[in-house]
């Protein structure tokens, strides 16, 4: 295949994988098409935009829930409210004071760059020395290496944190990775769309 059909597919496939009605088995295996397409070696997104040169500008909201826990255990993830559109959307639906609901959909997302998104924290868990974070990166990276989204137990954790967090919280950080895929493909559509149209002949493509 050529890489820019391998990545449009890719796209397309983590699009599928994050579909509000997904399996378990579809938000692990979205971790592994975000790792191939933003946090591999040599990432398919930056081997496409060598010659196109788009600036990506993620956006992603800050907002954490409490997850399920100990008063010893607890974390704060987002789930999915870390995407910006289920996050008015949620607000629309869960908020019912007005004063209240306008003053959240008044909140502003967070916007960044490629590395910028992927050390965004989307765990904060409190430990006897104070709190430790485990960012996009750590969660991706894990749930693609270690739960299946691209190997399933293969080597050591990486995260201690992120390893023990999975035994009580482990839906609301699988729906964490749905809200990443999502913010992913959105990101990434103008690029493909970009990459795909270059070469068409006007009217149906750039050339």
């Amino acid at each position: 295949m050529e890489l820019i059909d391998v990545f449009v597919e890719t796209i397309e496939d983590l699009r599928a994988r994050c579909d509000l009605r997904a399996s378990e088995y579809d938000m692990v295996q979205a971790a592994g098409l975000i790792r191939r397409l933003l946090i591999d070696k040599t990432p398919l997104w930056s081997q496409v935009n060598r010659d196109i040169r788009s600036s990506l500008a993620f956006e992603w909201m800050t907002v954490h829930k409490m997850a399920a826990g100990s008063i010893d255990e607890q974390v704060m993830t987002p789930g999915l409210v870390l995407d910006p559109v289920l996050f008015r959307a949620l607000i629309q639906i869960r908020i019912a004071d007005p004063g209240v609901r306008n003053e959240l959909l008044n909140m502003k997302p967070r916007t960044g760059n490629v590395e910028q998104f992927l050390k965004s924290p989307v765990i904060d868990a409190r430990k006897e020395n104070g709190m430790v974070e485990v960012t996009v990166r750590e969660l991706i990276k894990h749930y693609a290496n270690r739960e299946g989204g691209v190997h399933y137990g293969a080597g050591k954790s990486e995260n201690a944190t992120l390893e023990k967090a999975r035994t009580f919280a482990d839906e609301d950080l699988r729906y964490t990775i749905l809200a990443c895929g999502r913010i992913v493909y959105r990101t990434l559509e103008p690029l493909a769309a970009a990459a795909l149209l270059r070469d068409v002949p006007w009217p149906r493509g750039l050339a």
